[in-house]
């Protein structure tokens, strides 16, 4: 695995977004925290990548792919406030907390075997389904979130979820 700095990865992805083309960094190694608040990234593959501190990337606009397949962050991943404009990936993810709240996702977020403390969807708007297929959280957050194209639960273990004005429409799985 490679060590990547902060300001190495925030230059990289402050890049113009081109299609097509994406910033590949998998396995990388981050010690510091990262901030990428406000900007507008390019599309990027940060699988199996290890955050020894915070993600924070609120109110940012993720132009391309967005990927984080079992990518372990030890901090929180704050990505609240943010618009994906293509699918966020984080199946296999670890990490302690996960806000993605007043988030508006325009592709697939996919959680599916992710292993996270609490997640937070409250207010979030998703245009695309959502899958969370084998997951473990302790805590999620869905209040006032609509979910357009539908909801993937299969196999999930989630101890408390709060839910008032969820609004579903689309498949849903839940066993």
């Amino acid at each position: 695995m490679s060590r990547l700095s902060a300001t190495t990865l925030r230059k990289e992805l402050a890049r113009p977004w081109q299609h097509g083309t994406h910033y590949a960094a998998r396995g990388a190694e981050i010690a510091e925290p990262v901030r990428l608040d406000g900007m507008t990234l390019c599309g990027f593959d940060l699988s199996a990548a290890h955050f020894a501190r915070a993600l924070s990337a609120r109110g940012a606009t993720f132009r391309g792919l967005s990927w984080l397949h079992d990518a372990r962050i030890e901090g929180t991943v704050d990505f609240a406030g943010a618009t994906f404009r293509t699918d966020l990936r984080l199946d296999g993810l670890r990490a302690a907390r996960l806000d993605l709240s007043d988030t508006r996702f325009e592709g697939v977020l996919r959680l599916d075997r992710a292993r996270v403390g609490e997640v937070v969807l409250d207010r979030s708007c998703h245009l695309a389904n959502v899958s969370m297929a084998g997951v473990v959280f302790e805590r999620l957050g869905l209040k006032d979130c609509e979910m357009l194209g539908g909801l993937w639960l299969e196999g999930a273990r989630i101890r408390r979820v709060s839910s008032a004005g969820l609004h579903v429409e689309g498949r849903r799985r839940d066993g």
